[in-house]
């Protein structure tokens, strides 16, 4: 289907691909990792045709139809949700506007309709026919969508929305091949889930960067790694691609090692016997050989990683943050009537709840953000907040360096501490010197984690805070959350972080909170006792089976009480 011979590709001094190969064919489900900045996005511009190589070959089928989802997309500003949905299915959209002009013609009298006709009902039928707009409902839904939503001036939606609109159209229309650059990174958990037995059954190929090693065990077969300018293919998942890794490495170590003893004994022989009349015609035979042997590269690895190490916090009262019965609307739609709930110091909650039941707002509730029409939302005594945003890219001056963006949080310091502070997010050298907007996602998320991460806060408020970041990126971050000393609310759909960081839930639904006490694998248990067969919930827990009764009784008493919220 698509296929790359020896690329290379280069930005200013720094090589991008140094001579990759690479091919996906019909079946083929394969993740892309590699670190932020390796190159990911780059290369499905350059399997699409938006930047070009250095050197190289580009094969591609001609008949291959590509489905690409980007990580911006340009925004939307005319039409309903749904009108927009349908006005980018790409052949079928183009096959029901001939169709439509060829009705027209028909119902004007026109000759020249009636001879188009079965051409373009033709085309119509092989794009999906009128099956289509049904399929494009149901795909939308399955993202989150409600009902009502669909019928919504398309102006409104937020980033996330548009980015959602924008994959709908993708799956909606089965492409032969769909590159998908972080497709989940504005999904919840539910649409995560249906998103992810989506592709398992999807018909074509796909090529999909994720961070997310829960999701990408679940549907890939075939994984591609970008590390220092080469691409490494493997079979299998996540999971196993790990371990293939390690091998290729020690294999690669074993091999130049062999050779580099080799090349020693055999220039110990020529230093020892080239100046012997006697042996030094050998001696010369082994020089040659030296020169003539196809040398094994050293093996190289990136072995840099963010280091993160949180500011020892001061200490806060018992009571971190408190909701005195709090209402909350927009406009005429009530989101919280009535609303208490206490967080404690040391509390690491997740929020987790449907597609629009009120995660985020509740999130700006807390931070400030928002103001409650009722009620009163208050910090405890000496907590020092503060609120990393789940568009908080958005906030930094895409003009100013890296350093000055640093700086703004930090202005008494010296360009010898801010430099430090940056290094340890992996922005070192002249990268300091960056304009922001140069960045690539990954980086302003780092650096936008920088600006939260190394002022001591005893109280963290963060709305989805992987996004965007490499898996070991992710796991520096698990890491410095769970060893953090202060408190911790936040939003997120990646499964691995939650259990790795979260030691309480908070369930929204409905404009309810449920709180469980307790880890993310003990609420999926407990909500799997209580949940009806058709909750939106199921999609999280069908996988699970009821642990015994030992391993129930063990888990923390008092999994499930609910937060008072009067209707």
């Amino acid at each position: 289907m698509i296929r790359l011979i020896n690329a290379i590709k280069k930005f200013g001094n720094q090589t991008i691909y140094d001579g990759i190969d690479a091919s996906i064919v019909r079946g083929d489900r394969v993740g892309l990792l590699g670190k932020n900045g390796a190159g990911k996005s780059t290369l499905f511009k350059v399997l699409m045709g938006q930047e070009s190589l250095d050197s190289g070959e580009l094969l591609r089928d001609r008949k291959c139809s590509i489905g690409y989802l980007s990580q911006e997309i340009h925004p939307l500003r005319e039409g309903t949700v749904f009108e927009n949905m349908l006005n980018h299915l790409g052949p079928w959209t183009e096959a029901d506007v001939k169709l439509k002009a060829v009705m027209k013609g028909l119902e004007e009298g026109d000759p020249q309709a009636l001879d188009d006709y079965d051409d373009a009902m033709e085309a119509f039928v092989a794009a999906g026919g009128y099956e289509m707009e049904a399929r494009a409902k149901a795909i939308l839904l399955g993202l989150g969508f409600s009902v009502a939503q669909l019928d919504a001036p398309v102006a409104t939606l937020s980033g996330g929305w548009a980015m959602r609109l924008a994959l709908g159209g993708l799956l909606a229309f089965e492409h032969d091949l769909l590159l998908l650059d972080e497709p989940t990174n504005h999904l919840d958990l539910l649409s995560v889930k249906w998103f992810e037995e989506f592709l398992r059954s999807y018909p074509g190929a796909i090529l999909i960067t994720c961070h997310d090693r829960d999701f990408l065990d679940r549907v890939i077969t075939k994984t591609f790694e970008l590390e220092l300018g080469k691409l490494y293919s493997y079979s299998g998942n996540y999971s196993a691609y790990l371990p293939q890794k390690e091998h290729r490495l020690a294999v690669h170590q074993a091999s130049f090692d062999t050779q580099q003893k080799k090349i020693r004994q055999m220039q110990d022989f020529v230093d020892r016997n080239r100046a012997n009349a006697a042996t030094a015609a050998r001696a010369q035979s082994r020089l040659k050989a030296i020169d003539k042997m196809e040398r094994i590269d050293a093996p190289r690895a990136d072995g840099s990683s963010v280091r993160i190490r949180l500011p020892e916090p001061p200490r806060s009262g018992q009571v971190v943050a408190r909701f005195d019965g709090v209402s909350f609307a927009y406009g005429t739609k009530v989101v919280y009537s009535g609303l208490d709930l206490e967080i404690e110091r040391g509390d690491k909650v997740v929020l987790v709840g449907p597609n629009g039941a009120g995660k985020t707002t509740l999130m700006k509730l807390l931070a400030g953000v928002h103001a409650p029409t009722r009620g009163e939302v208050a910090f405890g005594s000496n907590v020092h907040a503060t609120y990393f945003a789940q568009h908080r890219v958005e906030a930094l001056n895409m003009k100013s360096t890296v350093i000055a963006n640093l700086r703004d949080v930090h202005p008494g310091a010296s360009e010898g501490a801010l430099r430090q502070m940056l290094g340890a997010f992996l922005f070192s050298g002249d990268s300091v010197e960056k304009a922001v907007g140069s960045l690539s996602g990954g980086e302003k998320t780092r650096l936008c984690l920088a600006k939260i991460l190394t002022v001591a806060h005893n109280f963290i408020m963060m709305d989805e805070p992987t996004n965007h970041l490499d898996i070991a990126s992710r796991d520096v971050l698990e890491e410095a959350l769970d060893e953090y000393a202060g408190s911790l609310c936040f939003i997120s759909h990646d499964e691995h972080f939650i259990r790795a960081v979260a030691n309480k839930v908070i369930e929204v639904e409905s404009g309810k909170l449920t709180v469980y006490p307790c880890g993310y694998d003990d609420y999926l248990y407990a909500r799997l006792k209580r949940q009806e067969v058709d909750s939106p919930f199921a999609a999280l827990t069908r996988r699970l089976k009821p642990r015994d009764e030992d391993a129930r009784d063990g888990a923390k008493a008092g999994a499930g009480r609910r937060a008072s919220a009067a209707s």
